[in-house]
């Protein structure tokens, strides 16, 4: 009977967790342009997400989406212009829980579109979301 309880204990952990490919497979849940050219606004977002790691857990970015908990990498493919901002939640079994992918558009200009595991936060979602605009400033986003 343990033997029964533990592999439905590894089995429901394993079924928990993301991959990026997984991530890159949904639909965009925001997406958005922006005026700056892709490498600054993708260097925005990615040093505003790492200055949010290892906050307190009463910090307001905690209780706005617990975005201090991840890890966080960034991707940027140079010969195709993208850049992918990655987040790895850590004290479990590694999951990918969201992706930011940057690409440059007409003229010096970016879009950004947010990706999240199935079954992801939404109070995660905005908190991930509000700080692209913040990078974006006067942004024309269009939300999805």
């Amino acid at each position: 009977m343990r033997r029964i309880a533990l592999a439905l204990v590894v089995i429901v952990s394993l079924g928990c967790t993301a991959s990026l490919q997984d991530i890159r497979q949904r639909a965009p849940e925001y997406t958005g342009d922006f005026p700056q050219p892709y490498r600054t606004i993708t260097t925005c977002i990615f040093d505003r997400l790492n200055t949010q790691t290892g906050s307190t857990v009463f910090s307001k970015e905690s209780l706005s989406g617990g975005l201090s908990k991840y890890l966080y990498r960034v991707d940027e493919e140079p010969n195709q212009q993208r850049a992918r901002i990655d987040a790895m939640s850590v004290g479990g079994p590694p999951s990918a829980e969201f992706e930011i992918t940057v690409e440059p558009a007409a003229s010096g200009t970016s879009h950004v579109e947010y990706r999240r595991r199935f079954g992801g936060f939404w109070g995660q979602d905005a908190a991930a979301w509000n700080v692209v605009l913040a990078c974006g400033q006067k942004a024309t986003a269009s939300v999805r």
